[in-house]
């Protein structure tokens, strides 16, 4: 038995029905048995009676095509769509297009999902997405998803797998953590960094820089009188690194850098680093002068 209701209030008494509440409230709380289903749209539903409830489902709908449908085409189904129009000069606090909550003191709860979407195996659909999001301009803040929560877990964060097993999260500002390691295929970088040359690379020195904050070449051709234990460049990173300063590790890029190995003294080294510039600097014998040297580094933390 179905029983529906426009307005007002009534009581589920029949067991085995199902109660579909229109813009009203249904609150059951004498009846005894098993009850099918609560299906409400406009409507509150309260349980309050020691009875079995199969489903309480605050609106459903069901949406298919038969074996009739051939020649003709249907350019949108859509089983829930809201539309917001404000064209008043009033202010909205507000919008939710979809809104869900949860507050529980009593029994345990086994799985609490805000919004479910079911996978799809079906091979006669081009293109499937368990949400879309359109993209957001115009506003002061515009974000695709807001995980809403300065939580520093995976509380706040994402779980992949049907059973999770790997988990992303923020960490901190501008920080995203995971329990296990990272694979990547390439780490890609668009920061550009910039150099200078110091006293270390002699008088009149060329210098110049390519790459990213991540990897980056540079090539010097030292002046003259080129000193020792003074800086030869400074690199100062496109972005700077947050919290703290990279790791530095450099090797060369050319026959006459890799010679500096063997020249006791002569190795160049990174003297300090933040976040923001790392600096290079001569040994306890000078740079020849006039002479090209390239410098291949790579940064990471």
């Amino acid at each position: 038995m179905t029983l529906t209701r426009l307005e007002g209030t009534f009581p589920a008494t029949s067991p085995g029905s199902t109660c579909v509440i229109l813009n009203g409230t249904m609150t059951n709380t004498g009846a005894t048995g098993t009850f099918g289903n609560y299906n409400g749209l406009g409507a509150a539903l309260t349980h309050d009676a020691p009875v079995t409830v199969i489903n309480i489902q605050g609106m459903i709908t069901q949406i298919a095509t038969g074996a009739n449908f051939t020649s003709d085409n249907i350019s949108n189904m859509t089983g829930y769509r809201c539309t917001i129009a404000h064209s008043g000069a009033g202010t909205i606090t507000n919008i939710n297009g979809f809104s869900c909550s949860m507050t529980t003191t009593g029994g345990a709860i086994g799985t609490y999902i805000g919004l479910n979407v079911a996978g799809s195996s079906s091979t006669s659909v081009t293109t499937k997405a368990g949400m879309l999001i359109g993209g957001f301009t115009g506003g002061s803040n515009n974000y695709g998803i807001w995980m809403a929560s300065n939580t520093t877990d995976v509380g706040s964060g994402i779980a992949f797998g049907l059973t999770p097993d790997t988990y992303l999260w923020r960490g901190a500002i501008n920080q995203l953590l995971t329990p296990g390691d990272w694979m990547l295929r390439h780490v890609l970088c668009s920061s550009v960094p910039t150099v200078s040359a110091g006293a270390g690379a002699g008088s009149s020195p060329t210098i110049s820089i390519t790459g990213t904050d991540h990897g980056f070449t540079v090539t010097l051709t030292t002046g003259t009188t080129a000193t020792i234990n003074a800086t030869l460049f400074t690199v100062t990173f496109g972005a700077t690194w947050t919290s703290s300063a990279p790791s530095i590790a450099w090797n060369a890029g050319n026959t006459v850098t890799a010679a500096l190995y063997g020249s006791a003294g002569k190795v160049p080294f990174t003297s300090a680093t933040s976040t923001s510039t790392t600096t290079f600097t001569s040994g306890t014998v000078a740079l020849s002068d006039s002479t090209t040297y390239i410098f291949r580094f790579v940064a990471m933390r």
